[in-house]
């Protein structure tokens, strides 16, 4: 088994971290309607759908780049497309949604960076110039 850098240890945790975050906001978005309507958690679990499956997307990266697979390019660079595209939705239209300016422009910065990163990553790995 290839020996895993130190930089891709740190990118697959914070991978899992994402992964973790999305599920526990699922979780507690499930629970709070399903608090409001009691007989509704029907909708409330289709509701579900997508972040579960952005949270496997979230998962199979981390697991892919901690085996240093080959595909980990592949995930790690949609994923940072999809999380840079995100940032920049985040700051531009959702500020309200979480909490003004001053949430939503570091939260957005740290989501394109981390993005960025991944994107750099996939493209280097591909053969590309660093």
């Amino acid at each position: 088994m290839v020996p895993v850098p130190l930089a891709e240890k740190v990118r697959a945790a914070l991978w899992v971290l994402l992964c973790a975050g999305i599920v526990f906001s699922a979780i507690r978005a499930f629970q709070a309607w399903a608090s409001i309507a009691p007989g509704k958690t029907r909708l409330a679990a289709n509701q579900l759908v997508v972040p579960v499956a952005i949270g496997v997307f979230c998962l199979a990266t981390a697991v892919a780049i901690a085996r240093a697979w080959k595909v980990s390019r592949w995930l790690g660079g949609c994923g940072g497309v999809i999380l840079i595209l995100y940032a920049v939705l985040l700051v531009f239209l959702g500020t309200e949604d979480v909490g003004g300016p001053l949430v939503s422009v570091p939260a957005g910065v740290l989501l394109a960076a981390f993005g960025a990163w991944n994107l750099r990553l996939a493209f280097v790995a591909s053969g590309g110039a660093a």
